[in-house]
């Protein structure tokens, strides 16, 4: 054994030198470099972006929206398509003329008057042979809300005061006890439509997101008349010749 001061040097110094002694030597006498061995890569080691829960729940759809409308029914005659809202068809010259329409991707909403204005219509994904009142349709409205995740608060009493109830999904009110009890509502996600009768029936309000109604009755003629309330893509795509749903006035039957 070597010890310090009798000759040993530190292992670095030592390969060096050696290094160097090589490297004068021509390089057809050099010594063929050791191989270097690389750390093995396992694929478990790449790093993926993994999608969300919520992106494997409600997986992206292909970005086309869109309303086509037609001046008779049975999609005959001159033709219109949109993509974006249309405050007012008679500037295109289409105003109250549709007859029927075809609606692919997220919902729509038909106003009888320009600016978004007068009676409401809410069209699914699906294809109209008719409407139930042709030639009335003044704007149209993409509903481009997410839809995936909805939830309205109700309350029982004007100015959100009295028992409250929070809705996440389609719900017939008759099967609990909140039928016909409620008389304001706070609109957190999506977009709703809320009946006066249960099974999507009677007249309706078309509830969007952040609307906050302190009091159905000024407001909606709606006082203590809700029975049924819709969300998310409102029971997808209807069949060819639906008529789609009619919201007459904003006067509870």
């Amino acid at each position: 054994m070597v010890g310090v001061g009798q000759g040993w040097e530190p292992p670095a110094l030592v390969l060096a030198e050696a290094a160097g002694d090589i490297l004068h030597l021509p390089p057809a006498e050099r010594p063929p470099a050791p191989a270097m061995a690389l750390p093995s890569i396992q694929l478990s080691d790449v790093r993926r972006d993994e999608p969300s829960q919520a992106e494997r729940q409600h997986p992206a759809q292909p970005g086309v929206n869109k309303i086509v409308v037609y001046e008779h029914v049975d999609f005959e005659g001159l033709s219109r398509e949109f993509t974006s809202d249309v405050p007012d068809l008679h500037e295109l010259d289409f105003g109250d003329c549709i007859c029927s329409l075809r609606v692919v991707g997220q919902p729509w909403i038909a106003y009888t008057a320009p600016k978004y204005e007068g009676d409401a219509y809410a069209l699914e994904e699906g294809e109209y042979r008719t409407v139930e009142k042709n030639k009335a349709f003044s704007a149209l409205r993409l509903v481009h809300h997410d839809l995936a995740d909805p939830q309205i608060t109700l309350y029982e009493e004007p100015n959100y005061a009295g028992q409250s109830k929070v809705v996440t999904e389609e719900t017939n009110l008759t099967y609990g006890y909140f039928n016909d009890r409620v008389s304001s509502h706070v609109v957190q996600r999506g977009v709703w439509l809320l009946y006066k009768h249960p099974d999507r029936g009677g007249w309706y309000h078309i509830a969007w997101p952040g609307e906050r109604l302190p009091d159905y009755k000024p407001e909606l003629g709606f006082h203590n008349c809700l029975s049924h309330l819709l969300g998310r893509r409102w029971g997808g795509s209807r069949e060819v010749g639906g008529a789609g749903q009619w919201l007459p006035s904003r006067q509870c039957r």
